[in-house]
């Protein structure tokens, strides 16, 4: 954990000194609003998202800005314009707890328009009418005490395109400079490559099929400009601090979260399929399917705090997938009614080949009383190395209902962190290594796991 100079915990730390933010609820619920680079399967966020959909960015913004927001529905329409969008507002706007909107369209509106005989520069100048119209009917509800608008990325097809995105881009942080109600997230400048004539995005920021959408590369670069738009905003110091009294013991027993977060000492764990190897105690390693030669070990952390569990695979055949996990019984054994708990875990890996992907998941099993906003990251598809990173933070939120008795017991809660690898060709390779993770709930308790 990070603390300030007053012993508050500010977060929890990650590989390569990467702080995931661990504060109190701003008041801010966050709704989205867009087109398909917005969109997602099921509202609000309580099912599993994945940064390998169009969706990515949203996933990726959740998860750098930690419990800063509480992100609460997602009304995103793949294929609508923003003059669909706003004539959708009168249905979910007035039942919903959001009151902030982050809103990214523009890309369907000016295609719409040049579709429709005007020139590039005329739908773009159409497509910011339809903002303003929308912007002026999402306020008439006086719910929203802060917008945020995006900017169009880069399209990857034709410079007159990209000139027609960049005019309504300009027009949009004209308006964001003008009115402290807008806070601009400038996704076009975090994606678009300054030393490309025609405006394209940088490399392997847009998925190749369509030139369009943002390959997991794009949407954690989106996810990322999110982040740093809202830093300015709302963000109370933690009341948490690392005493024996909210610092849970990490000693095994009904009550407590996993007997060896750090992987010290000698006891065995699970080795799964025919790996050999040493797996600590708590831990799972090994072929979840098909073939291959999986070692497992246990080596020093890379930056030197506990160890790290290891699996060294070669020889993979296509399809193959070898695994890391920890299954934690009764991970939050006392909770309170909207009980909001920050969870983290970290991989690190080297000497990948033949990939398909890198993905960790969480989940969490219990009788109903916590849903998970987790979600299964994957860094990359078809090979990793169009992905600029050989390590991976996945952050997770658990939220309690409100109709939670304060102070109930959970008994049969089960909490699976799950690192996985799968091979897309023969003879895949891979080294990687499992650190340390942490959870914090903000009303009880902060542990390692």
């Amino acid at each position: 954990f990070s603390t300030d100079t007053s012993g508050n915990v500010t977060g929890l730390v990650g590989p390569g000194g990467v702080v995931y933010p661990v504060t109190p609820l701003s008041g801010y619920r966050i709704a989205t609003d867009g087109n398909s680079i917005t969109s997602v399967s099921g509202t609000p966020y309580t099912s599993s998202l994945s940064p390998t959909t169009d969706a990515g960015w949203v996933t990726w913004a959740m998860g750098y800005t930690g419990l800063k927001f509480r992100w609460v529905e997602n009304q995103a329409v793949t294929g609508n314009t923003t003059f669909q969008r706003k004539l959708d507002l009168s249905n979910w706007v007035p039942n919903s707890t959001a009151n902030m909107l982050a809103f990214l369209e523009g890309t369907n509106s000016i295609a719409g328009y040049v579709t429709g005989g005007q020139t590039e520069t005329a739908a773009a100048n159409s497509a910011f009418s339809n903002l303003l119209d929308y912007l002026k009917a999402a306020r008439s509800y006086g719910k929203f005490k802060r917008i945020l608008i995006g900017t169009i990325p880069p399209r990857n097809t034709t410079s007159a395109r990209n000139a027609a995105n960049e005019l309504y881009n300009r027009q949009v942080r004209e308006l964001c400079a003008s009115d402290p109600v807008y806070v601009l997230v400038d996704f076009w400048e975090a994606m678009v490559d300054p030393a490309s004539a025609t405006m394209f995005a940088k490399a392997n920021l847009l998925r190749a099929d369509d030139s369009l959408h943002p390959t997991p590369k794009g949407a954690r670069a989106m996810g990322l400009k999110f982040s740093q738009a809202t830093a300015s905003m709302e963000a109370p110091k933690s009341n948490l601090v690392p005493t024996s009294s909210l610092v849970r013991s990490i000693q095994p027993s009904a009550l407590h979260i996993n007997s060896n977060p750090l992987f010290i000492g000698s006891d065995t764990g699970t080795l799964i399929g025919a790996a050999t190897g040493a797996v600590r105690s708590g831990w799972r390693a090994g072929i979840n399917s098909g073939t291959m030669t999986c070692v497992a070990s246990v080596v020093a952390d890379a930056e030197g705090v506990g160890n790290a569990q290891r699996i060294t695979v070669s020889g993979a055949s296509n399809g193959a997938i070898a695994t890391i996990g920890i299954n934690i019984t009764e991970a939050l054994p006392y909770h309170l009614a909207n009980d909001i708990v920050r969870g983290l875990a970290s991989i690190r890996w080297s000497g990948a080949a033949n990939v398909k992907a890198i993905y960790a998941s969480v989940s969490f099993s219990t009788d109903s009383n916590y849903s998970v906003q987790g979600f299964t990251t994957t860094v990359a598809t078809a090979t990793v190395a169009d992905f600029d990173q050989t390590d991976m933070n996945v952050p997770f939120v658990l939220h309690s209902p409100s109709t939670l008795l304060n102070g109930g017991v959970l008994a049969t809660g089960i909490l699976s962190v799950t690192f996985n690898v799968i091979f897309g060709a023969a003879a895949g390779a891979i080294v990687m290594d499992v650190s340390r993770g942490g959870m914090v709930n903000l009303g009880q308790a902060i542990t390692q796991f």
